[in-house]
């Protein structure tokens, strides 16, 4: 488990106060979906299918996929301060699938209801691979580093967007068939608020675990 100690002092802190907290503790941004891509060069990458020393590639372009991934806010329920960042692509196979290492995210003590970890992830297939449950030549794209999730409210206090912070962090991949990973700055990552009408149908029928790819895998 990735150390959350700052986030869960600032969380403590907020709630243990006598002075009045913006933590709200109600799911205001439960069920909540963004639109996610996770694209970078790996400077030197490193093909480690054959006898040491292994090969480097320099350059290496990888890439999750346009409008091939979405991210979904799930919160933990009363009392928990906590949501769940979990992401859902399409497969190479054109299956939609949860993705691995889902990561939690806190109600920071701030003005904005802001959710925030000093040390999340998310996870993503890479384009025409597969990654849920570790098949057979899986890959994965993924960040790991800080995050917060900044809501936006308009004049009727319905939310209208979401400003997403990544940084201190690292883009990671990996291709089990090809034996070649590496790792990145962490500028690849994006993730962008939107309507739950603009997600596609068959992420919507994953996060309700449609089929067994959209279970929590136990590996």
């Amino acid at each position: 488990m990735k150390n959350r100690v700052l986030i869960s002092s600032i969380l403590m802190a907020s709630v243990g106060a006598s002075a009045p907290v913006y933590a709200t503790n109600d799911g205001h941004l439960d069920g909540v979906w963004l639109s996610g891509r996770i694209t970078t060069t790996i400077p030197k990458a490193i093909n480690t299918s054959g006898p040491s020393p292994w090969a480097q590639l320099k350059n290496l372009k990888i890439d999750s996929g346009i409008n091939n991934c979405y991210a979904q806010l799930t919160w933990a329920g009363e009392g928990s301060y906590v949501y769940q960042l979990v992401s859902y692509c399409m497969n190479g196979n054109g299956q939609w699938e949860r993705g691995e290492y889902s990561s939690e995210l806190w109600e920071l003590n701030d003005s904005r209801q802001s959710l925030g970890s000093d040390w999340g992830s998310i996870y993503f297939v890479q384009q025409g691979k597969a990654f849920h449950g570790f098949p057979a030549n899986y890959a994965f794209i993924g960040y790991e580093g800080s995050l917060e999730f900044m809501p936006k409210y308009n004049q009727k206090g319905s939310l209208s967007g979401i400003s997403v912070g990544a940084s201190s962090g690292m883009i990671y991949s990996w291709d089990s068939g090809s034996k070649i990973g590496g790792t990145s700055r962490s500028g690849g990552l994006k993730l962008r608020f939107v309507n739950t009408d603009q997600v596609p149908q068959g992420a919507i029928n994953c996060a309700a675990g449609a089929s067994p790819l959209c279970v929590e895998s136990e590996s």
